[in-house]
């Protein structure tokens, strides 16, 4: 799901009421940032709850996704997701995908941040 001024709370409401979601690769804003409405950090915080791996990327063609760099991106984060630093959303896609397959969803929370072929090169240090 990429974050754009449109996006509203019907918008959101649609994307995390699928049937069987499991997972959901956010393309944020920047280092990692997103809307602060309640609405919508409610509605993420209730799907990592209930079990959806939120992953967020950026929409910027280069950088990386910072948790908590700014307000707005520390309060995403406070959701439940997990940064995917700079994996392209196609990468995030697959590797999500993959990894829901073969781990729990607390270990697939621990693994997406985490290099595994080469496919992610920045991480927090």
């Amino acid at each position: 799901m990429r974050l754009h001024p449109a996006l509203d709370r019907a918008g959101l409401s649609a994307t995390l009421s699928r049937p069987g979601l499991r997972g959901l690769v956010l393309e944020a804003y920047g280092a990692g940032n997103g809307p602060s409405e309640p609405w919508f950090l409610d509605a993420l915080t209730r799907a990592s709850a209930d079990g959806v791996v939120i992953v967020v990327t950026t929409q910027c063609g280069a950088g990386t996704v910072r948790a908590g760099r700014y307000a707005t991106g520390a309060a995403l984060f406070g959701t439940g997701a997990v940064t995917g630093y700079d994996l392209t959303f196609e990468a995030a896609l697959t590797k999500l995908m993959v990894l829901l397959d073969r781990h729990p969803v607390e270990r697939v929370r621990e693994l997406m941040p985490q290099p595994i072929a080469g496919e992610l090169t920045a991480t927090e240090g």
